[in-house]
């Protein structure tokens, strides 16, 4: 710290060390020693030389003084500097104990070791103003406070907490999702207005070119055109590339949501940057996830609840598989070349309830009317109702997705409770009072909004699915 000690100063010190002394995650800067004599204190780092993640990606020609000009950080560094916050930031917010909020995330204060793409070591440093968990989660169900005792970098800082002083850990996943922000657009987080006049956030300035992102149609070309960073548009292009770029944005535009309890938590955040990293090295190997694994890729246009079996055992130890390939379609037939993932087809086939709109009204046919199975499903799964069951009416037929749809767009509101009790299968809502319990059934209801959504290509991939529901898992078992 330089200059006068002054108390704030003082505090700043203080808290640091008693946060880093009892911290130890590889993405968590480590403290090797500290001094505190009369008015000289002083923390004791490794050295990175790497620099700061603010230097490399704005102030390239001086990031490290007396080393010759770094190059553009490429998209798979990118990413893998997201994963590492991002595991980071979950040890702080689920694996601490008790759980830390760091309170001031930006990319200043994110350190780059040596090695250059997937070696490239990332930690998060600076936790002079970090929060003491133990403040703020009193009890599973209190997991905000206000406080007048603001501080932070502009910018950086989350809405509710600028206005109303509310502090929770998702202060920290709005400031990832700006540093997500600054990784894709190679912008600062703050620059001057166009008009002249203040100053203008990257968040604010992302927020039209993101909602053009989240659908992600015949415009996404334009969107990432306009939104990338110009260092990124001559990589390598192509339909991977865009649909990488394009789920990142995606995940920065829900961190940086107003409605704070909308935004994901970091350990699903990281499982699913970790999800898209091993999706682009894997199209670029020739090689695909659920869809593209098997040569040629398969859709199967039958998933249903009777065509899963299911053998001996319980818990994890219970085995699934998937049955009944009468009605698969050949991938070579659809996925010609990695422009063209999507056909007309005449020949319809399937089960009503289970089968995706496109392909009912205009016989699209893409893996993403697997997708689209998977969700009714889990549907199926988290309320125990059939896909199809007689209409109240006594007239025709009602669809489980149509049933649940208002019920799942309360999954991102604040009515949870009542939520649950609508949509859960009763012999799951004996487990509904445990804070746990509902947190991981509400990220797995999303996870079932966004299977089945109207839109297919809004629809996630199912190594995706795969990623966030193992994470989910893993959660719900640390919590058992």
């Amino acid at each position: 710290m330089s200059g006068e000690l002054t108390p704030a100063k003082r505090r700043m010190f203080i808290t640091e060390v008693n946060a880093l002394t009892r911290l130890h995650h590889a993405n968590l800067v480590q403290l090797i020693g500290y001094c505190d004599e009369g008015n000289r204190s002083i923390l004791v780092y490794p050295y990175f030389p790497g620099g700061s993640l603010y230097a490399r990606l704005h102030k390239r020609e001086t990031a490290v003084p007396g080393r010759p000009l770094l190059p553009p950080l490429t998209l798979m560094e990118r990413l893998c500097i997201a994963l590492q916050i991002a595991k980071g930031l979950a040890y702080l917010h689920d694996g601490a104990d008790p759980p830390i909020i760091h309170r001031d995330i930006k990319s200043s204060n994110v350190l780059l070791g040596d090695g250059a793409g997937k070696k490239l070591r990332v930690v998060v440093a600076d936790f002079g103003l970090a929060t003491i968990g133990e403040r703020v989660f009193g009890t599973e169900h209190e997991t905000m406070v206000k406080t007048s005792h603001m501080a932070g970098t502009f910018g950086y800082m989350a809405p509710e907490y600028m206005r109303s002083g509310i502090l929770s850990e998702k202060i920290d996943v709005y400031a990832f999702g700006v540093i997500l922000l600054e990784l894709l657009t190679g912008r600062n987080a703050v620059s001057p207005n166009p008009s002249g006049m203040g100053w203008q956030t990257l968040a604010d300035w992302a927020k039209p070119l993101l909602e053009s992102a989240d659908g992600v149609k015949a415009g996404m070309t334009l969107t990432l055109s306009e939104i990338l960073d110009p260092c990124l548009r001559n990589e390598e292009v192509g339909l991977t590339f865009d649909r990488v770029t394009a789920e990142t944005l995606r995940l920065a535009s829900k961190c940086v949501v107003e409605e704070h309890d909308s935004r994901p938590k970091m350990s699903l955040l990281a499982t699913t940057i970790d999800g898209l990293i091993n999706d682009a090295k894997i199209d670029r190997q020739g090689v695909g996830l659920p869809s593209r694994r098997c040569r040629p890729p398969i859709i199967h246009r039958d998933i249903k609840s009777s065509n899963v079996l299911l053998g001996d055992g319980a818990g994890k130890k219970l085995r699934v598989v998937v049955a009944d390939f009468g009605l698969a379609t050949i991938g070579e037939r659809v996925f010609g070349t990695e422009h063209e993932t999507v056909v007309k087809t005449s020949h319809m086939a399937g089960t009503i309830g289970y089968m995706a709109l496109e392909y009912i009204r205009s016989g699209i046919l893409s893996e993403k009317i697997d997708v689209y199975a998977f969700g009714v499903i889990l549907l199926e799964l988290l309320t125990g109702r059939k896909a199809v069951s007689p209409a109240a009416s006594g007239v025709g037929w009602l669809m489980l997705v149509d049933w649940a749809k208002p019920l799942l767009e309360n999954a991102d509101g604040g009515t949870e409770a009542m939520m649950l009790s609508e949509i859960l299968d009763p012999c799951l809502r004996d487990q509904a009072d445990e804070p746990s319990f509902n947190r991981v059934v509400i990220e797995t209801l999303r996870l079932t909004a966004e299977c089945v959504v109207e839109d297919y290509e809004s629809r996630p991939k199912m190594s995706l699915l795969a990623a966030q529901i193992n994470s989910l898992l893993n959660e719900a078992k640390a919590k058992g």
